[in-house]
């Protein structure tokens, strides 16, 4: 009887479950297929970057090329063939595609540029209070807190967590609760800096027909399945690094010695 229900529900998620086509449109659209490989170069340089600290020339992150494939099926998996089409649909409006090509751009050396000399001006010369307010009322509805803390207890919780197990400096759960926080607080400042910038052109009715996109049931469909989606594609990849960063640094504390030939005998390490 069970594994006639294990079948039944297996055939109703392939049955209401994304299809593979409206996912790739759903890439194109949005601009995550260009996010993807840059989300695949970060990660690759997350790895390369614990690995140089553990004093090793190997890369630890051995599993970046399946953050796409992870990502594209959680999207199809947890997204129904419906809320794909009202996600779809929400690209259909201008200013949402005005915002993806200069999402795209901020990759760029000149935009990278630009956008540092945006904050600067903006330190001096603020932008006015009504366009500010709307941008800040467009991230909270984005990132919502729960789902930001949530994003960082399932990515780089299990990272500190195997740190303190290894020893040294341990941090303590209000340490980590304050890094929590302050994850939270600097994820909502830096996508406000960028919103603001990929914004300035936008005219005011522009920018208010966004906040009322951030609102609408498509956008929720579609970042509760994002958030999902790179927490999936992630989290093996992160618990494998942390696992590999831990035994290099015990190998680090505890190096072998090989062991010495004296004539014709052997001299282990306790006989030195």
């Amino acid at each position: 009887m069970v594994k006639k229900w294990l079948l039944f529900l297996g055939l109703v998620s392939m049955l209401f479950s994304a299809t593979p086509e409206q996912v790739e449109r759903y890439l194109l659209l949005s601009g995550s297929e260009d996010q993807l490989i840059q989300f695949e170069q970060m990660v690759d340089g997350m790895g390369q970057m614990f690995a140089s600290q553990g004093g090793s020339d190997v890369p630890l992150m051995q599993d970046s090329q399946m953050l796409p494939i992870r990502f594209r099926e959680y999207i199809q998996r947890n997204l129904s063939e419906d809320e794909m089409d009202e996600v779809l649909a929400n690209y259909g409006h201008d200013v949402l595609r005005k915002l993806v090509s200069a999402q795209v751009l901020m990759e760029e050396p000149d935009t990278i540029q630009a956008y540092r000399q945006f904050l600067d001006r903006i330190t001096n010369d603020p932008l006015p209070t009504n366009r500010t307010e709307t941008v800040k009322a467009i991230v909270t509805k984005l990132y919502d807190e729960k789902m930001l803390v949530s994003f960082f207890n399932q990515m780089f919780l299990p990272m500190v967590k195997q740190m303190n197990h290894i020893g040294g400096k341990k941090m303590t759960n209000k340490q980590i609760d304050a890094l929590g926080k302050q994850f939270v607080k600097r994820m909502r400042k830096s996508n406000y800096n960028a919103l603001l910038f990929m914004t300035r052109d936008f005219t005011d009715d522009e920018l208010q027909e966004l906040d009322t996109l951030a609102g609408n049931s498509a956008t929720r469909h579609e970042t509760r399945a994002v958030f999902g989606a790179v927490v999936y594609a992630m989290e093996e990849a992160m618990h494998n690094m942390a696992d590999r960063f831990a035994e290099m640094l015990k190998k680090r504390r505890h190096p072998t010695v090989a062991p010495r030939t004296e004539g014709n005998r052997t001299v282990s390490t306790k006989e030195r």
